[in-house]
């Protein structure tokens, strides 16, 4: 066997200066107090970008409604799924042809939930906008 490689848990081989998901994520407890700083910070500052800048309260609602319905209905259900799923983004890396296409069909489709989600959320706020 080569020696640059290692085998996770569920049989998928990493070399050795990759890091497996769990090594490489942080959670709310365990990450950084600058991540937290900073994402408050940045969530302050786009609401007082939009109070200072909008005048209408009618497209306030329609921007935040766009952005918010969109992260509730396509985003954050597709990331959770994604966090609690037993399969890597990496299908290709599992032996049978059998765990490839399970791990593709569990992954690739939150994957394209995003994606879609972040299209009709782009559409939804240029519609506003413009």
């Amino acid at each position: 066997t080569n020696t640059n490689m290692n085998m996770t848990e569920d049989g998928i081989e990493l070399l050795n200066n990759e890091k497996t998901f769990e090594e490489s994520s942080f959670t709310v407890k365990t990450s950084p107090l600058m991540h937290h700083g900073l994402f408050t910070v940045g969530l302050f500052c786009c609401n007082i970008t939009l109070a200072v800048y909008i005048t209408n309260l009618g497209i306030a609602l329609n921007l935040v409604g766009s952005i918010a319905s969109v992260n509730l209905i396509f985003i954050l259900p597709a990331i959770c799924w994604f966090k609690c799923c037993d399969y890597d983004y990496k299908f290709w890396k599992y032996k049978t042809l059998k765990e490839r296409f399970i791990a593709f069909n569990a992954i690739y489709g939150s994957m394209a939930l995003v994606i879609i989600g972040s299209i009709i959320g782009i559409l939804g706020v240029s519609s506003v906008v413009l």
